[in-house]
């Protein structure tokens, strides 16, 4: 089997912040891919600080020897129509198409708390007959996208939002066709007290792109018993790298490789830059999932 099947690349979002731009506002995008490249990286998805039209992103990224790997869209489903969400997200899916990017990270956001000041314990619920309709419209858009655009919906269960824990993902899935795909994200996941291996057997041919995120289990205990925002959680170092927490990636990634998985594996770790230097972790994190690829040679 050839390992190079899978593809490591990142998020930027440690360098550069889309939900708290202050927080990351001494850094430059050219900062940010010229460390990521240095770590050895191969892609990286887009980020509000990015240029908006596919060949400005072709020319920078091209600078830096990194492919475009996906990237993050805010959905509006519960609060718009499908014809308005598909027009909404018109843009951004023609550079997915043009840069042969193949699933964009959905993520529904219209009751979401993630960027609020409010505790997780008040996170959203949706009624019987909301989820109902959210479904039936997120069938709807997912089919859409990919027949126009040869884009997978591949939805990002977060923190804060509609879909956070096993529960939620199983009437996601459930309640929807193959057209809708799954992100896993391990580090929301083992926030949510869930097991992403778990996950992983029971929806490993509706998943199509990985986040693979760490945390630190002690700052999570006092973060939830302290009721803490998801905000206030992660710049109190909720989350780090693989390699860094205290999850063992060398389970679900040998199953990865075993089941001959063919897409990216994304690094991603939101973090105050000024108390974990994003560099330093990012440089950890490829280190450690490419030793663990290594011994699977």
């Amino acid at each position: 089997m050839k390992r190079n099947l899978i593809k490591i690349g990142i998020a930027p979002i440690a360098w550069l912040n889309d939900d708290m731009p202050n927080l990351t506002s001494h850094i430059s995008v050219n900062q940010c891919l010229e460390e990521i490249n240095k770590c050895g990286y191969k892609g990286v998805e887009n980020c509000g600080s990015f240029p908006k039209k596919t060949f400005e992103i072709k020319n920078l990224l091209k600078k830096f020897n990194l492919k475009f790997s996906g990237g993050w869209y805010s959905g509006s489903l519960l609060s718009i129509s499908v014809n308005d969400e598909f027009k909404k997200m018109s843009n951004i899916l023609k550079v997915f198409k043009d840069m042969n990017t193949k699933n964009i990270a959905f993520c529904e956001c219209t009751r979401s708390i993630q960027s609020k000041n409010i505790s997780l314990y008040k996170k959203p619920i949706l009624k019987m007959n909301e989820r109902i309709l959210f479904f039936k419209k997120l069938n709807e858009l997912s089919q859409k996208v990919y027949e126009k655009f040869g884009v997978n919906i591949s939805y990002h269960h977060h923190m804060g939002t509609i879909i956070q824990n096993k529960n939620e993902i199983d009437m996601l899935l459930s309640s929807t066709s193959d057209h809708v795909k799954l992100l896993l994200d391990t580090g929301h996941l083992l926030f949510a007290n869930e097991n992403p291996l778990e996950i992983y057997k029971l929806y490993k041919d509706r998943i199509t792109h990985y986040h693979f995120k760490d945390v630190r289990k002690k700052i999570i205990k006092n973060c939830i018993k302290k009721k803490y925002s998801f905000r206030e959680s992660f710049l109190n170092g909720a989350f780090t790298v693989p390699g860094d927490g205290d999850y063992d990636f060398s389970r679900l990634l040998n199953y990865l490789i075993k089941d001959k998985y063919k897409g990216w594996i994304i690094v991603e770790a939101e973090q105050d830059p000024k108390k974990y230097s994003p560099y330093k972790l990012s440089l950890k994190g490829y280190l450690y999932l490419k030793k663990l690829l290594n011994k699977n040679k």
